[in-house]
């Protein structure tokens, strides 16, 4: 039987050591005797790990979860850090030792050749479309998102299922991105009870206003008298629920490269000077054209943009360039769109804001950019930036731990997968872990195989009501939960 791994005061607790970073052996991950929870020291740093091994994963019997070892501070520096877990909250952050006496026989899950970081966080997801592949079509000849939609002016209309409500496949799609690191999802539709979910629901965990178009459905038409005559009066902004009190608005703005997606751009920053209520939070989705306002008025307006470069780039064969804004301090986040056009997980999507940047931009994006961008920034971009985003007392225990053995630290984090997601902590409880490099006993017992060698560490029939079998069988034909080779490709005309 699969056992659930909550980490409360009144059950199971976790430690978490990473230690000094060590080069990694060529040769093949080799099994070590298997060792049970009582034949280790829980506040112990003395067992020893075969040197392509990763982790050793020990129960103890006290409450809470100390993560001890090497952590990415939010100056991306990796340092002998560590941290104590109460409930879903971290609670202390202090020297290992420290830790050690004041909250003693704790469990251990020690690391070597890795560190430990705050979740992903994917500010853009349209989570209940995309549990399919792009239509085989796609092609980047468009110039507004009402193209594709409706095949206007003659383009192909892209074919794409409905979104679905259906758990199953909901779970599904959030495995996908959990196994991927990412903790927090903001989009439309959700599985409830995996992810750390952002959403109009008001059952949602976290509330935004993500109403997707902020116009009329027919912006062609609506934005025609600016297109001809620049002067017109432009269109005021429509369709904003505002039903959840002084919650960020985050609406897709700009989704094209013509005049209609930068008029979009100019009745949004319109819209945010008249509001009634200066105090909430404005973000906007895409934002192509965006040199059309600059620099300084995002600035001026507080105004966070959200960046999808994979599915800008397989649409519109052109995106908005991200090192003028990260240059000019503007407040810039990372999503994935959706499995029609952008990305798979948020690490793909690194790795094509990389890929991008490297031929188009003035210089590259860093990977410790793109930390801020799937982090930091991403929090302030959902008004969620005082509970998540960095590793910090008071705020969620969504943390991951990260295969290092190349010793190169977050600045090669756009060179990851999954593959290299060794643990993941949601909400205080070890969720994910990689079977074959976090050893212990545990693991073994509990961590149900559910993608090569990643680990899923709770009881899928008890928790969810339906088996993991269920979920493999209603997503047979759907996108990979860790296979990125068929989605959209990340290419510049």
């Amino acid at each position: 039987m699969i056992m659930a791994l909550i980490l409360t005061p009144k059950t199971i607790v976790v430690s978490l050591s990473v230690l000094l970073l060590i080069s990694c052996s060529s040769q093949p991950i080799r099994e070590t005797s298997k060792v049970s929870s009582s034949d280790i020291q829980p506040s112990s740093l003395s067992t020893k790990l075969v040197a392509t091994d990763r982790c050793q994963f020990s129960e103890g019997t006290s409450p809470g979860l100390v993560i001890e070892g090497k952590m990415l501070n939010e100056s991306f520096r990796i340092e002998d850090q560590s941290v104590y877990i109460q409930d879903d909250k971290i609670v202390d952050i202090n020297t290992s030792s420290s830790l050690a006496i004041k909250y003693p026989n704790t469990g251990i899950l020690k690391c070597e050749n890795a560190y430990f970081a705050p979740g992903f966080i994917n500010a853009h997801e349209h989570t209940s479309f995309s549990y399919q592949y792009p239509d085989p079509i796609l092609l980047p000849d468009y110039l507004h998102r009402e193209e594709w939609q409706k095949g206007l002016h003659g383009k192909y209309a892209l074919k794409y299922d409905k979104s679905t409500q259906d758990p199953k496949i909901l779970f599904w799609i959030e495995l996908r991105h959990l196994l991927a690191g990412e903790t927090v999802i903001a989009g439309s539709g959700y599985f409830d009870g995996l992810l750390t979910n952002i959403s109009s629901d008001e059952k949602a965990k976290f509330n935004a206003d993500l109403a997707t178009f902020p116009f009329t459905n027919n912006m062609a038409t609506a934005f025609k008298p600016y297109c001809d005559d620049r002067s017109s009066t432009l269109p005021n902004v429509g369709g904003i629920k505002d039903k959840i009190l002084n919650s960020p608005y985050v609406p897709h703005i700009g989704e094209g490269s013509n005049c209609v997606a930068e008029g979009e751009i100019l009745a949004y920053f319109k819209f945010i000077k008249d509001s009634p209520d200066p105090r909430r939070k404005f973000s906007m989705i895409h934002a192509i054209p965006l040199e059309i306002v600059g620099a300084k008025t995002i600035k001026d307006n507080q105004v966070s943009v959200i960046w999808s470069p994979r599915s800008n780039l397989a649409l519109y064969g052109t995106t908005l360039d991200p090192i003028k804004l990260i240059d000019q301090q503007v407040s810039l986040a990372l999503g994935t769109d959706w499995s029609p056009s952008g990305s798979f997980n948020i690490l793909a999507e690194m790795n094509c804001a990389h890929s991008y940047t490297s031929q188009k931009s003035s210089r590259p994006v860093s990977g410790n950019e793109l930390w801020k961008m799937t982090t930091s920034e991403a929090a302030v971009s959902l008004g969620i930036n005082n509970i998540a985003g960095s590793i910090s007392v008071g705020k969620l225990a969504n943390i991951i731990v990260v295969d290092d053995a190349s010793a190169e630290g977050s600045e090669a984090i756009y060179k990851k997968t999954n593959a290299d997601i060794l643990s993941v902590i949601m909400n205080g409880q070890l969720l994910i872990a990689d079977r074959t490099k976090v050893k212990g006993e545990y693991i073994q017992s509990n961590c149900l195989a559910v993608a090569g060698n990643k680990g899923l560490c709770v009881d899928v029939k008890a928790k969810y009501g339906f088996t993991f079998d269920d979920v493999k069988l209603a997503n047979a034909a759907n996108v990979d939960l860790t296979r990125v080779d068929r989605q959209a490709m990340c290419q510049v005309k």
